[in-house]
This record gives C-alpha cells, structure tokens and sequence, in this order.
C-alpha cells in the first residue's frame, strides 16, 4: 500500500506540474496578445491624429503659425504625461526638410530651423515616404532635447503641392512639399502596457527589426522592464506589431510568481497530500480492527477536503486575476485576497460579512442590481460584471469581477468564488478612444469640404457639406447611393479609372482634379476634388474630398471679362502705381494720344500735360483725389504730334485694406467733337438773342419754375426798367383791366396762365404802372412752352407799346367822320401787326426748345445716315451729344415737377408718418435686393398735407435707402426729437455720408455731392423736400459728415 501511495504521488505531482505549466503559458499568451493589441491601437492612434494634421494642409495657399497651432489645439494636444511631445511641420526650401512651425511652442522652441535630415532615424525613412507617399513611423531616436535614454518615436505624413495655380498645399500632387510629423515619448506611450504587465509579475522586452531585416538585426528598444524576476525566467512569449513600415518584437517573460500562490505549488501539494493520506490509511490499517467506522468516516472527510481543496484551486487557476473572493449561500463575503487592498486600496477585511451591495459602488442603477440578485438567486456564474468605486485617495476606479457558484459534495448551494480585476486603465483608454472618435467626427462633420466615404462605389458616409453639394435632404438620400449617379457621364470614365488604381492598392491618393459632380435634381456643380484610401471596419474603403469652386469659376469669369473690357474700351484707361507711374494703358490710350504703351510704362502721365492749366488747377485737383478718392473734369492735353485737345477725365484711387493708395486709374474720353458741337450750339443762342434784342416789342421770357428770367431792351423800354420775380410775386407788377378798370390779380395775369394752366393769351389790352410811375396802355400775349414730352418748361410773353395809339384813338373819336377811314385802315395795321406779334410769340416759344430738339435730331441722323462712314469715335460722340441732350430734357422736366409741387394747394390734416414711412419701405424693398436694418418710432404723428409729406418721405427715404446700398451693415431710421423745444422729424442713415462744408448745396436744385456714376438722381430731391417744408411753414436742415452717414431734420408747425 505505501508503495502504491508513493506512485500516485509522483504520478500526482507530474499531472499538476503540466496543469500549472498549461495555466502558465495560456495566461501569459493571452497577456501577450493583450499587450499586442494595446500597442496597436496606441499606434493607430497616433498614425489617425498624424493623418489628421496631414489633411489640415488640404487646398490651403499657406500654413502661417496661427492657422497651426489652431489645428493643433482641435487635436487637443496635452501637455505633462500625455505621451505626444511635438506636433511640428517641415518645408522643403532649396532641397531641405526645414522645420517651419512646431506645437505647443512651449518645449519646442528650438525646433523651427532644423533640418530634418540631420536626424538619421528620420533621414532613414524619408526615401520610402517620399517614394511611396503613405505614413511612415520612424525606428525609435534620442531627440537632442531629452535623455538619451529616453527613445522618441515619430509618425511622418507627406504634403504636396498641387498642379494648381495659385500654388497650395494638397494630399497629393507631384511634388513634395512638405512633412507633417507628430514625436511620441516611447516611455511614456508604453507606460500604461508596463503597468499593467508589472502588476501580473511579467517583464517586458521590446525590439525593432527593421524593413526587411532579420531578427538577428533587431534593435533593442526597451531591454528589460521592472519587475526583477527572483525566481528567474520560467515562461516565455513573443508577439510582433507592425508599425508603419517597422515591425516592433515583443517579448514577455515570467517567472514562478505568473501563477497565484496556491496554485504555483500545486505539484508540491498533490503528492504531498496523497503521501500523507497513504501514511494516514496505513496508519488506519493498523488500528482498523479497533475503529474501523472512525477510520472510515475520517477518510471521507480527507477525501472531501481534498476535493474541495482541488475544486478552490482549479477555480482559482481559472478565474486567477488581480483578487480573489468568496461569498457564503448568504451572499456574504466570507473571504477576500490581500490583492484588492494593492489594487484599489479598498481594506480586504472592511468588506467581511458584507454583500456587495453593500458596499460604497457607484453607477449600478437598481434594475442593474436587482438583475445582478436574480441571477446570484438562481444560482448562475457571471461573467464580467463592472461597476466603479472611489478609493481612499478619492479617485475614481473601474473594476470588473466574475464568480461561479459553489455546490456541496451534497449538491446543496455553498456560496459563490471568484475573481476581481482593476480595469481603470483600459477605461481610461477607452474612454480617450471615444474622445479622439468625437474628435474626428466633428472634424468630418464641421469640414467646410464636401466629404464622403465610399466602399464599392457606394457611398456609406456623408457629412453636412455633401448634403449641401449635392442638394440632399437627409443623409438617407445620398448613403447607399452609387458615386456613378453623382458624377457627369462626360467625367465618369475618368473617375472610375482612379477609383480602379486605387482599389487595386497601385495608388494610395488621387491628386486635386477638377470634376463635375451632380446635385440630386440634376444641376451641375464644379469641383475640385481628391481621395485618399482609407479602411472602415476592416474593410478597404474610400475617402473623397470635394471642394465647390463654383464662386471661383465665376471670379475667373470677371476677370476675364474685366481685361476684356480694359482692352476693348472706347476710353482711355490708364493704370499707375502709388508712385504715379504709368504701368499700365489700353489699346483706346494708344488711339487717342498717339503713344504706344512701351513708350509710357515706368514714365509719369504729365508727359501729356498740354499747358493750359496751371498749377494751381493741378493742385486743386490732387488735393480732391486725396480726399475723396475720386476727381472728374475737363481738361486739355498734348497727343504725341503736337496737338492739343480736351478730354473729359476721370481719376479714381484704389486702396489696400490699411488705406494707403495702391494704384490710380485714371479713365478720359476725346471730346474735341462735343465741343465742337457746343460752340455750334452757342453760336445757334447767340444769334437768337441777337433777333430777339432786335425785335420793336417787349418779349419776357419764363423759365421752368415759373421765373422771369429774360427780357429785351424793348421790353425794358416799355415799363421803364426790369424786375425777374416768379409768379407767386406777380403781385409786384400793378395793372387794370383796360375795359373795365379793375385791378389784375396775379393769378389773372397771361403769363401766370400760361404757365399754370397752358392757355395762350393774344393781345390782351392793359394798362400798366410802369416801374417809374408813369402808365402806359399795351396788347398782353402769353404763349406757353413745352418740352418733348408735352409737359411745360416756360412761357413767352409779348407786350406791345399802343399807349401812343390809344391818345390817336381819342383825337380820331375827336376829328370828323372824314378821319374815321384812316383809323381803321391804322386799327386793321395795326390787327395785322399784333397777328405777327403772336405768331412770333409762339415762334419764340417754340424755338427756345428748337435747339435742344435739333442738337438730339441732327445727332440721331448724322448716326442713322452716315454711322457706316464714321469710326467708331465719331458714332460715341453722337451717342453722347444725344445723351446730353435727353439729359436736358430730363432737368426741364424735374424743373417742371418742382413748380407743380410748389403749386399744388395744401389742405393739412393729421398724418401718421410712422405708418407712412412703413409704407414708404415696403415699397422700396420690394424694387431691391438692399436689406438695411431698418428703426421706426411708433405713433408718430403730423398735421399737414399727406400728398405732400408723403413726397417728402418718398425723397428722404429713398435718399438714405440709396446712399446706405454699399454699407454692411446698413441702419435707416425714421423719428422724431425735440430740438431748443420744437418737435423735430428726422431720417438718419449710416451710409456715405456727405462734406458738411456743401451743406448749403444739398437743398439747391441740380446740385449733386456724389458722382452720376456712384449714385443716380438729378438733385431735384432736397429741393423739393425743402419746397413743401416751407410750404408748411417749417424748416428743414441736414447733418453728416463723410462715410459716418446723414440726418435730415424738419419741422411742421
């Protein structure tokens, strides 16, 4: 029987050793693959944030330091234990890879300047990242600023230029043009790995082979980590993680103390117990006849231990973690290893007699514990059961724990055993994989690109600028949709042949290339577009970057059409420099002065300088430019033969942001022809005044606002001398009906009829005071003028002398009947003259606008009749003589407007001008794409003519709706204030603004404080405003100053 116990024994013994060695090994494998994996994602981190910062640089003209360290901070960079020591990116310039900007600045500063290839680890990989164009990762280095026994490690990404102009940055191209890199403190990257391993009693040894090396060749990069295996190394395992282009070996080495106390000395325990057990029967054997029931009831409970004992370690081999616990079939714990005080600094012996429950856990909802009871009720292992504790030092721990239950040799419930685990640092991973995966994922979702991610030609992810770019409502209309329907069939054949290169691995990045892709509906947008392959979920998958340059392509075609226009101009256009300096002119310079542009580039405009003005004009006229920015007017210069001629010029200023004068351009056009025909024009006047003085009668003329602003001597001659007053003044002439007697109002005189109502008065017998005292008997005629549109302009009036022929009426009535024939053969002369007197009235009329008719008339068909033996020169300055000439007509007509205000009759009447205003404003944002902020007091209020106050509101408003069109923002406001204790309405903008020192001009008629071609209008406006004002019997002022905006203020009493 001994000998038979002693063979079980050592049979025991060798079975145990095996179990303990297959533990071993399984264990230590399972670390190994734990920490292979752990070191990849460490590493495909890092590559994901290098290729982030590689695709920051996409279709950018330049990466100034701002814009950098802008992209650093999305990616978050931390500083302290944070493993990631630089961000930094290297320009090549002259053949070198010189480091331009590096991040944080703080640690960093002396690395803008360094060459890149004065490191050999980074110059060894330089080659295939440039041959190859994908990631590369460095064989770990010394960096000069730290330890030498400190390894860093870099992750290289290539930037390209593209085949662009203007140059930019790009994913690809054919040319380099540059490295982004990210520096990873290698101690510290594999800090967490170490821990962890340390904790298990492991040792950890890592070496780089490097690309088609041998293992023999391996570099050692960590060569022995803590901890100091007492018992030496027993149990070995390699594992090999590949790191962009390098493969990294590590090896994991254990000792004895791999496997927890009572299981390491399983094959002692084994034989030992089933020696002592032999020793115990053989000692039973000789006693046996004396208690043969005692023997046997004490092997029962040996042997029922002993299967306990085999039952508690074979659990624990399996279950074997950081602790181990056990609880009684009350859940209580009756048993905890010292491991959890090391691991999470909780007291092993705090938790005796607890439930779990029961102690300090945090984030286990109660429908998470009442699961967690019902299936310990039921009697069911568990697996991976997590929850969080704070530990002494008030930090926050993850544990996750795993039990089995524990059945008696009677098959009765015992309790449960089982195992615990700190799993603070996987969640902390964790929880840092998710925080990069929301980094990315607003990097995707807020990219002003269009971005979309395709496998098998199908797009699977889409962010909000592809929705955008191709019209999409949702992301469900473009995910599933095949990249075919989103290209033009024209673009197709060349998109999919890249996409051929790429998904057969020939080619890593398409290049930036133009393309035309299509929104939903089926429009077509230009863009600028690139991919670069990718993998998603383990599948090879494409990632495409599209950019619409819809807005680019519509620059390019105002800048083509912009040179088009400089080139093809009829006028001359001349470029200089801030220094005056001709350094650029059109074909029309060239045609007009006689001077090639070779012969004025570099050379200062006044080489055309024709003498005639003096310094003084020059002077005036740099002072206007300097002040305004803009200058216009006439002036004479020399051609290239000698000639003199005038020209209209106009010179504006362009400015760079700061202000300061960059370029003039100053744009003139030949008017020698207008001239021309201005001096035929005055001739034409001349000649009529000349008939006019000449004439036996009085004539006055009337201008377009009702004015006498003419007379001639005859007429001079009969009243004894000359008043110009308008109509409103009539009251100044005094006369009487020669008929009656009866005083004439001055509504009844002609010339008011005339002008007012348009009738023609003949030879209307009154007797006049003439301006001396005297009175005098005349024939009154009034003819009313038109203008092209039918529309009054004046009126002629014809006085004729008969006071002589009155006193011969009265000594014919006084001679004989004999006498009688002769005064009627005198009356019917005398019919006859006044018949000639109003067909010259009418004549008069209408030949103060024959002029105006016949410069438009002959002009249009000098054009019609000869246009086809006329240059092109001679065709524009008949063009503008007829422009001139219906510009005329307009002013006549404004002038025509601005007396029919004055005369309407004014009936007042309570007003509400904020809601006149409103109205005012609707009506112009409806004619205008112009969307000023707009401020209107409430229940403002008037008493005064509605027709007449909305006319001034029309003008008002329109002026500042006008004047605020080129200012962002723009503010127009309608109130009222009081001012030295009168009730003031006003209208105040915030755009151009006006030189107080022209106030006085702004409310005179025809006077204008911005150029035609910057604002249009005739300056009829103020005027009129100003009219019904003081019409009203109010008053009417203006405050501004130049680009501050205007007010305009009035009164109503």
């Amino acid at each position: 029987m001994l000998l038979l116990g002693l063979a079980l024994s050592i049979v025991g013994g060798v079975l145990a050793d095996r179990h303990v060695r297959e533990k071993a090994d399984d264990r230590l494998n399972a670390l190994a693959d734990l920490t292979a994996g752990n070191l990849a994602e460490h590493v495909a981190h890092f590559a994901g944030l290098t290729r982030a910062l590689q695709a920051s640089f996409l279709d950018l003209p330049g990466m100034p330091a701002g814009q950098f360290r802008g992209f650093v901070d999305i990616l978050r960079l931390h500083a302290g234990t944070h493993p990631i020591q630089a961000y930094f990116f290297a320009e090549r310039r002259g053949g070198e890879l010189l480091i331009r900007h590096a991040e944080p600045a703080a640690g960093n500063d002396g690395l803008p300047g360094l060459r890149l290839t004065d490191n050999p680890s980074v110059a060894a990989v330089l080659g295939r990242l440039e041959a190859e164009g994908a990631l590369a990762a460095t064989l770990p280095f010394a960096h000069d600023r730290t330890n030498a026994d400190t390894p860093v490690l870099a992750f290289l990404a290539p930037v390209y230029l593209a085949d662009t102009q203007p140059p930019r940055f790009a994913l690809t191209g054919s040319r380099l043009a540059g490295v982004v890199a990210i520096t990873v403190n290698l101690d510290k990257m594999l800090a967490p790995l170490l821990a962890q391993l340390r904790e298990q009693q492991v040792r950890l040894r890592v070496a780089a082979l490097p690309p088609g090396g041998a293992p023999e060749t391996a570099a050692p990069i960590l060569s022995g980590s803590e901890p100091a295996l007492a018992g030496g190394v027993r149990y070995v395992a390699q594992r090999h993680v590949g790191v962009q282009g390098t493969q990294w070996r590590l090896t994991l080495e254990a000792g004895p103390e791999l496997i927890l106390f009572p299981q390491r000395h399983l094959a002692i325990y084994v034989p030992a117990v089933l020696l002592t057990l032999t020793l115990l029967l053989a000692a039973l054997a000789h006693t046996l006849v004396r208690s043969r029931r005692l023997a046997e009831r004490h092997a029962k409970e040996v042997t029922r231990d002993l299967r306990q004992s085999e039952a508690r370690f074979r659990d624990l081999a399996e279950l074997s973690s950081d602790w181990y616990w056990e609880q009684d079939e009350h859940f209580r714990f009756t048993e905890m290893s010292v491991g959890v005080s090391s691991k999470s600094g909780v007291d092993a012996t705090s938790t005796i007699g607890k439930l779990r429950w029961e102690l300090p856990i945090e984030g286990i909802g109660e429908a998470e514990w009442a699961r967690h009871r019902a299936l310990l009720e039921r009697h069911e292992p568990f697996h991976d059961f997590t929850y969080r504790m704070r530990s002494p030092d008030g930090s926050l721990r993850w544990f996750v724990v795993s039990g089995r239950p524990i059945f008696g040799p009677d098959g009765r419930f015992a309790g449960y055993r089982g195992t615990g685990k700190d799993i603070t640092e996987r969640k902390a991973s964790e929880m840092a994989l998710r925080e990069s995966e929301e980094r990315y994922r607003l990097l995707f979702e807020l990219s002003p690109d269009a971005i979309m991610v395709l496998q098998d030609r199908g797009v699977v992810l889409a962010n909000k600028a592809a929705l955008a770019l191709h019209r999409a409502a949702s992301p469900q209309d473009l995910i599933g949709r095949p990249l075919r329907d989103l290209v033009t069939p024209e673009d197709w054949p060349q998109k999919e042949s890249r996409l051929e290169l790429m998904e057969s691995g020939t080619e890593a990045m398409l290049p930036l290339t133009e393309r035309r892709y299509l929104t939903l509906d089926g429009d077509i947008v230009n863009v600028e577009t690139a991919a670069v392959r990718i993998a998603l979920h383990g599948r090879p998958a494409v990632m495409s970057v599209a950019r619409d340059i819809a807005e680019r392509k519509r620059a390019e075609i105002q800048l083509r059409l912009a040179a088009t226009v400089f080139e093809n101009s009829r006028e001359g256009v001349t470029v200089t420099d801030a220094g005056q300096n001709i350094i650029s002119v059109n074909r029309a310079f060239t045609e007009i002065t006689g001077y090639t542009e070779a012969e004025v580039l570099g050379r200062n405009p006044s080489l055309l300088q024709s003498g005639r003005q003096d310094r003084a004009f020059y002077a005036a006229m740099w002072q206007a430019i300097v002040r305004d920015g803009y200058w216009s007017g006439e002036i004479w210069n020399r051609r290239k033969n000698g000639e003199i001629y005038p020209e209209l010029l106009s010179i504006t200023v362009v400015r760079d942001e700061t202000g300061k004068p960059l370029r003039y351009i100053g744009v003139f056009t030949d008017i020698t022809e207008r001239h021309r025909a201005e001096e035929a024009v005055q001739r034409e006047r001349q000649l009529l005044e000349a008939v006019m003085d000449s004439l036996p009668v009085g004539v006055w003329l009337m201008d377009s606002q009702g004015r006498i602003s003419r007379s001639n001597p005859a007429a001079t001659r009969i009243w004894a001398g000359a008043r110009y007053v308008g109509i409103e003044q009539f009251g100044e002439y005094k006369a009487w009906w020669a008929d009656s007697g009866r005083e004439i109002r001055p509504e009844e005189w002609a010339a008011a009829r005339a002008f007012s109502k348009g009738e023609t008065s003949i030879n209307e017998k009154i007797v006049i005071q003439c301006f001396d005292g005297s009175r005098r008997t005349i024939l009154n005629s009034a003819v009313p003028l038109f203008d092209a549109e039918g529309r009054i302009s004046g009126a002629v009036i014809v006085n004729q002398d008969i006071d002589s022929l009155e006193r011969a009426q009265l000594e014919i009535r006084q001679l004989n009947e004999g006498l009688e024939r002769r005064v009627r053969e005198r009356t019917a002369a005398l019919e006859a003259s006044n018949r000639e007197l109003e067909a010259f009235s009418y004549s008069v009329s209408h030949d103060l606008r024959a002029p105006l008719r016949g410069i438009d008339g002959f002009a249009h068909i000098l054009a019609e009749d000869y246009g086809s033996r006329l240059d092109d020169t001679a065709r524009g300055h008949l063009e503008r003589i007829r422009k001139a000439s219906q510009r005329l007509s307009q002013t006549i007509d404004d002038m025509i407007e601005l007396a029919r205000i004055t005369r309407m009759p004014l009936h007042r009447r309570e007003v509400d001008l904020s809601s006149m205003a409103r109205t005012v404003l609707l009506e112009l944002s409806q004619h205008s794409r112009h969307r000023p902020e707009i401020v209107i007091a409430e229940a403002v209020t008037a008493q005064a003519d509605p027709t007449l106050l909305r006319i001034v509101l029309e003008n008002l408003l329109d002026n500042a709706w006008k004047f605020t069109s080129r200012t962002e923002p723009a503010r127009i406001e309608f109130g009222v204030r009081e001012i030295d204790g009168e009730r003031a309405y006003f209208v105040r903008d915030n755009g151009v603004g006006f030189d107080p020192a022209y106030v006085d001009k702004l409310f005179q008629p025809f006077q204008r404080l911005h150029r035609p071609d910057e604002f249009a209008g005739t300056g009829i406006g103020l005027a009129t405003v100003q009219r019904i004002v003081q019409r009203h019997g109010g008053r009417v002022r203006a405050e501004g100053s130049p680009g501050a905006g205007a007010a305009i203020y009035f009164t109503l009493p």
